[in-house]
């Protein structure tokens, strides 16, 4: 089978406004125009990888509806198999609806359907594919049992665990513990440590905060600030590409499926960060998240950033 990159996700189809602004609460506001796009933390992260020609595999549930038949038609024709993405009858697929203002901000709700039932038994099934991972990149739209039966797999297989805390919610310390890699996002980050990261310092005493909880290397995304790595030899700030920004949702996933099939390539942790960095820029050029994951024809268009 060979060595892969394994995520272990959610699958969302999500139903998108473009144009605008973000209404409040009870406010009733006209967007320019409608598009349903395929998305997920775990799908994003999973073709994000495929894309750049990384042997993926993607572990998750859809519902047994046509979002599910559409979410397993989409990741066969990336070149992710399909035997792990498994069909729940019971539920609907998950469902995320997403407001996209006009500077490219964005604001979602997220219906988690069959997403809600990956278990630890689904992984236990599944130990195959831990066994022969380089990578395990793990999210928390899925339960935590699940999350912490999936990094204990890979651990005991000896793969690299990637965590990508997001959505930020309350998790013990041991989750942490054994990381190869955290990437959370700035606000991410401030919410896990209670530590603010509006400054490059300020980040990177959060990243501190979270190699002191286990983490290996810290790696938080500072959105148009670019991202700052934290580890062993201190820190370490790679700056942004310069583009224009459409849509920045899935920026974040787009950066994290592309970390983990560079470091399946052998590349070092900082090549890796660059070459992310470039795929979160091409991302945010593009409406929605999958139309904008690059291959890597595509990725020559974006420069390096400078670091």
């Amino acid at each position: 089978m060979g060595r892969h990159v394994l995520v272990i996700g959610s699958y969302n189809v999500g139903f998108y406004t473009f144009g605008g602004t973000i209404p409040a609460p009870g406010q009733t506001l006209m967007a320019d125009k409608f598009l349903q796009i395929a998305g997920g933390k775990g799908s994003n992260q999973a073709l994000a990888s495929a894309r750049l020609g990384a042997s993926t595999r993607f572990l998750a549930r859809v519902g047994g509806d046509d979002f599910g038949r559409q979410a397993i038609a989409l990741h066969a024709s990336c070149g992710v198999p399909t035997d792990s993405i498994i069909v729940d009858p019971s539920t609907h697929t998950g469902v995320g609806l997403v407001i996209v203002d006009a500077q490219g901000g964005n604001a979602i709700s997220v219906a988690p359907g069959a997403n809600g039932r990956l278990s630890p038994a689904d992984c236990q099934a599944h130990e195959a594919l831990f066994a022969e991972a380089d990578t395990v990149l793990l999210q928390l739209e899925t339960p935590l049992p699940t999350v912490r039966a999936a990094k204990a797999l890979a651990l005991k297989h000896g793969a690299r665990v990637v965590l990508n805390p997001a959505p930020a919610v309350p998790v013990e310390d041991a989750l942490f513990d054994g990381l190869e890699l955290c990437t959370p996002n700035e606000h991410e980050a401030a919410l896990i440590t209670g530590i603010p990261t509006a400054t490059i310092d300020g980040a990177a005493a959060a990243g501190r905060a979270l190699r002191a909880r286990g983490v290996r290397h810290a790696l938080i995304t500072l959105g148009a600030r670019g991202c700052l790595l934290v580890d062993e030899e201190g820190s370490w700030h790679c700056p942004p590409c310069q583009v224009t920004a459409i849509d920045s949702s899935g920026a974040g996933d787009a950066f994290n499926g592309a970390l983990c099939a560079e470091l399946l390539d052998g590349a070092s942790l900082r090549d890796a960060v660059r070459t992310a960095t470039r795929v979160a820029a091409h991302c945010v050029m593009h409406e929605g998240v999958v139309e904008g994951l690059p291959t890597r024809a595509q990725l020559a268009s974006i420069p390096a950033p400078r670091s």
